[in-house]
């Protein structure tokens, strides 16, 4: 046991990563398995609010990255998604058939695209798609 947790930091200390890496390093050797890629750090809940706390504290990505063996990006992409609770990512709005109906015959009567994706609170692009879609549902199921 005292064997295992030296070798596991001077693997840490060799592969510049975090201890919990280094000990998959030694679970690999031991059960001589191949080395694909590098062992991927799991994020523990007490390493993000360290890395949020890192943040607070005016410590650089790069430093924190340094210090859980990762890239300065990781440490970015982990704040975004996983801490930083203000950016929400909404779910994409579906619409109804009464909608898509909706958006379909006002389409007919000569309303823009532009209008359309005014009216309907979307992206000029899904009304494109949704009356395209729903013009060949009209095709396909009067046949």
């Amino acid at each position: 046991m005292v064997f295992e947790n030296m070798v596991a930091l001077l693997i840490a200390a060799e592969k510049k990563c975090p201890q919990e890496v280094a000990f998959k390093y030694l679970d690999r050797l031991a059960h001589e398995t191949e080395f694909k890629r590098a062992p991927v750090f799991s994020w523990t809940y007490e390493d993000i609010q360290d890395v949020l706390k890192f943040r607070q504290e005016g410590i650089s990505d790069e430093e924190i990255g340094s210090y859980y063996g990762v890239k300065a990006g990781t440490i970015v992409r982990l704040f975004y998604k996983k801490i930083n609770t203000s950016i929400s990512m909404k779910p994409r709005k579906r619409g109804t058939r009464a909608e898509i109906e909706k958006m379909l015959e006002l389409s007919n009567q000569g309303f823009s695209a532009r209008e359309l994706s005014d009216k309907f609170h979307i992206n000029i692009q899904t009304v494109y798609n949704r009356i395209q879609k729903a013009r060949k549902k009209e095709v396909c199921g009067n046949d």
